[in-house]
């Protein structure tokens, strides 16, 4: 109300990226950053803008630099090598994953139960070749019905394991995630929109 808040344009930045208003979400985000060009929240939340419009690359650029102004910030580095695995820049993709298992497990001795937490280690590790560390996590999250398992589904779809990427991304749908608009660009299933009982679960929503 008060037009002090460099956030609250940057989530209505994000708001009319989604609906495909680019123009007046630009200005939005230019009057963000002319406010505040340090605020990590803004960053995350352009990062997720450019993400709504395709843009991976600069996607990436804006969740990285999120990340350096936010130590604690491991989810802005996961969204940052999803980028630019989707991008085809794997080595930057990478050092993203590893750069965030440090932040994840630092999370995790504060509250060893943070789903969001143990689904983003389960990622990197397997972003890191470390399948063998990252199936116990994925086995353990299964275990937990929360809508929050999203982001399990989206391991399981990058894991090559499609029928328990759709189990999942099933359940959470029942469970009541509507974020059709995410899902929708969400690079990590591409493989699967080709499938009919992922066409379904989508049109479900």
């Amino acid at each position: 109300i008060a037009s002090g808040s460099t956030e609250a344009f940057a989530a209505e930045g994000l708001i009319f990226a989604i609906a495909g208003a680019l123009e007046r979400s630009s200005e939005c985000f230019q009057t963000a950053l002319m406010r505040n060009p340090h605020s990590a929240e803004t960053h995350y939340l352009l990062g997720r803008a450019c993400l709504s419009d395709l843009e991976f690359e600069l996607a990436a650029a804006m969740f990285e630099r999120a990340a350096r102004l936010r130590a604690d910030d491991y989810q802005s580095l996961v969204l940052a090598g999803k980028m630019r695995e989707s991008a085809g820049d794997l080595r930057a993709a990478r050092m993203d994953f590893a750069l965030a298992l440090p932040r994840i497990n630092q999370a995790l001795a504060s509250h060893p139960q943070d789903l969001r937490a143990l689904c983003a280690k389960a990622r990197c590790l397997l972003q890191l070749g470390k399948a063998h560390q990252s199936a116990p996590l994925m086995e353990k999250i299964a275990q937990h019905p929360d809508p929050m398992n999203y982001h399990l589904a989206c391991t399981y779809a990058r894991a090559d394991l499609p029928d328990c990427a759709l189990d999942v991304l099933e359940e959470v749908v029942e469970l009541g995630w509507r974020h059709g608009a995410w899902l929708e660009r969400d690079p990590d299933f591409d493989r699967l929109r080709g499938e009919q009982r992922y066409k379904r679960i989508a049109a479900a929503m």
